[in-house]
């Protein structure tokens, strides 16, 4: 099994839930601020990647 730790979004977590994909919050200062994910394939650390990318794609978007 192999990890990869990134900031905590909510959305991602959700996702995760749901893909039943192994997943730690990380806590730095008493809140969420790292989310360490578990994946065994290159296909699951994509898809994770992906609506990683859709979360931010949506913040540019409102944005503008």
């Amino acid at each position: 099994m192999k990890t990869i730790t990134i900031e905590y979004i909510q959305h991602l977590a959700s996702f995760l839930d749901e893909e039943g994909i192994k997943w730690e919050a990380g806590r730095v200062g008493g809140t969420n601020d790292t989310i360490t994910i578990y994946y065994n394939t290159e296909q699951q650390l994509f898809r994770i990647a992906f609506e990683f990318g859709k979360f931010y794609t949506s913040i540019d978007n409102t944005e503008a």
